[in-house]
């Protein structure tokens, strides 16, 4: 459940969550980060299928390392979504791993070239 201490209605949407996610493919960018590492984690203990891409095979740990779920359905390719090379990579990923999206929650935020 995703709000054990409390009782009621966040019981009853903790209970929809898991149903929706269980067995659903998920696309989670920005997920080496906090919040994103967090929603990784919690999809996997939902059992589903998360694809994390990364900007470089170097940032994997930051991800992996922290997570206690199990990790059989987690897909880590390496691919930067900010360029149109990356997100065609990501793209062929998902077409060669014959999966089909049925989430996407963006967390990581893009860098302003100038401020």
């Amino acid at each position: 459940r995703l709000y054990p201490h409390t009782r009621g209605p966040f019981v009853a949407i903790a209970r929809v969550i898991a149903m929706t996610l269980k067995g659903s493919v998920v696309v989670v960018t920005g997920g080496t980060g906090t919040v994103g590492g967090g929603i990784v984690q919690r999809f996997l203990q939902e059992r589903a299928t998360v694809v994390a891409p990364l900007r470089s095979a170097a940032s994997k740990p930051k991800l992996t390392d922290h997570l206690t779920a199990s990790t059989a359905t987690l897909h880590t390719p390496v691919a930067d979504w900010n360029t149109e090379e990356g997100a065609a990579a990501l793209a062929k990923f998902i077409k060669d791993q014959a999966l089909t999206v049925d989430h996407v929650v963006s967390i990581a935020g893009g860098m302003a070239e100038t401020a």
